[in-house]
This record gives structure tokens, sequence and C-alpha cells, in this order.
């Protein structure tokens, strides 16, 4: 187990560096909560993947799995793993720009929850400005902001991706030019990923959403703890 807490931990390859106050915070934890886990279902719902605890005053102290997957029938890792491109949030429609790692299986976590009694007790987000929610529960109605985001995904293998791709998207008859950057470190097992929206391409139309055009894709070093962790409760 990888234990992201109290010492000094260095974790290379892109994984993480947190110093000793570096403890991650829900950003509103429910009056009177109690202990409860932080948990990805990546795999469904029968195979929960514990990433630590979240104590009564909404601290979370991390406990990433290693990186073993014995746990999963066959029949679940040929459904939830793809190649890396269509595992990120963000995508190359030209795959050439991942094509020295085609090999690389990965599963995207999805969202991060809060699991109590084998229950989904809320959704977690971790943003670094409370203004992308509404985007990250929505991306296809509501509007983005200049901001960041945390994910998880899973990788079958050590890799390091640097590289750019430009996308046009199509919307209701308009084309929109879109920049990704990739700048990625990750090694086998579970990895935070950050994506930094830097730019936004805003629509004047009702029926079509704002969209980033310019973002940063990179491997999580230092913030996890200065993401505000915005729960939303069920």
């Amino acid at each position: 187990m990888q234990i992201v807490t109290l010492v000094l931990i260095l974790i290379f390859g892109g994984q993480l560096v947190l110093g000793q106050d570096a403890h991650p915070k829900l950003h509103n934890p429910h009056p009177g909560m109690p202990e409860m886990e932080l948990v990805l279902l990546p795999y469904g719902a029968d195979f929960p993947v514990k990433l630590g605890t979240v104590k009564v005053d909404g601290t979370i102290e991390l406990q990433l799995p290693d990186d073993n997957l014995d746990f999963l029938p066959k029949d679940k890792l040929e459904l939830y793993f793809s190649e890396l491109s269509l595992a990120l949030a963000f995508k190359c429609s030209n795959l050439a720009n991942f094509k020295p790692i085609q090999q690389v299986k990965a599963s995207n976590g999805g969202n991060f929850g809060l699991w109590y009694k084998k229950r989904w007790a809320g959704t977690v987000y971790p943003v670094s400005d409370e203004q992308l929610l509404p985007w990250r529960e929505d991306p296809l109605y509501m509007a983005p902001v200049k901001a960041s985001f945390i994910e998880i995904i899973y990788v079958n293998e050590d890799i390091e991706l640097k590289t750019d791709c430009i996308n046009v998207l199509k919307q209701n008859n308009q084309e929109v030019t879109v920049a990704y950057t990739f700048d990625l470190h990750l090694k086998k097992g579970y990895n935070f990923i950050e994506y930094v929206i830097e730019d936004i391409h805003k629509s004047n139309s009702k029926e079509i959403s704002s969209v980033p055009s310019k973002v940063l894709v990179r491997s999580v070093i230092d913030n996890l703890s200065t993401m505000k962790w915005v729960v939303n409760y069920f």
C-alpha cells in the first residue's frame, strides 16, 4: 500500500510528492458525519476500489491500493480496460500521438465517492475552483471556467508521454479548434491525473455549451491538498 500521510513521501515517476502537512480535506464536511471510505467504482459496485478513509472532520487519509488486479474476473478486465487515449478525459482524434504507447491498457477510475455501509453516500469532486463544479456535474449544458480537476486512472505498465494534439470539434454545424498538451509520468497501478483548463471557447448559443479549448493534462505532483474536495451528498 502507498501511504500518503504524515511524513515526507516521494513517489517518483509522476505519482505524488507531499509534505507532512499535506492532508486533503473535504471542502464541505457534513456536520456529524461518520467515518467513511473514499472509493472508486471503475469496475462496478461489486468491486469498489478503496482509496483511503475520510475522518469525521473531513480529513482524507489516502492509501492508494497496489497494482494487483487478481480480484477482477477476466471478463471485467476486458470490459473496463482500453487504450490509454480512451481512458483520459480529453482525447486526441489523431491516435498517432499515442502510437509509442499503444500497447498500454488503462481504465478511468470515474468519480470519487464516499462509501458508507456498502452504499454510495456522496460524489466527491476535487477541483481548484468551486465554479468548475457545475461543468463537472453536467459538461454538456454547463460552462467551464479556467481551473483544474483531478481524476485517477489505472495503467498496466510504467509509461511516459509528452505530446501535443489539435482537435476539431463539431458543434451544431460549427467547428471549434481545441489544443491538448500531455505531460504524463505514470507508474503501473493507480495514478492521479490533473486536467488544467487554460482557455475556453465561449459559445453564444443557448443550444451549444462552451468547451475547454486549451487543456494541460499532467501527472499530479504536490497539489492534492490544495484542491477543494467538494461533496455532493446523497
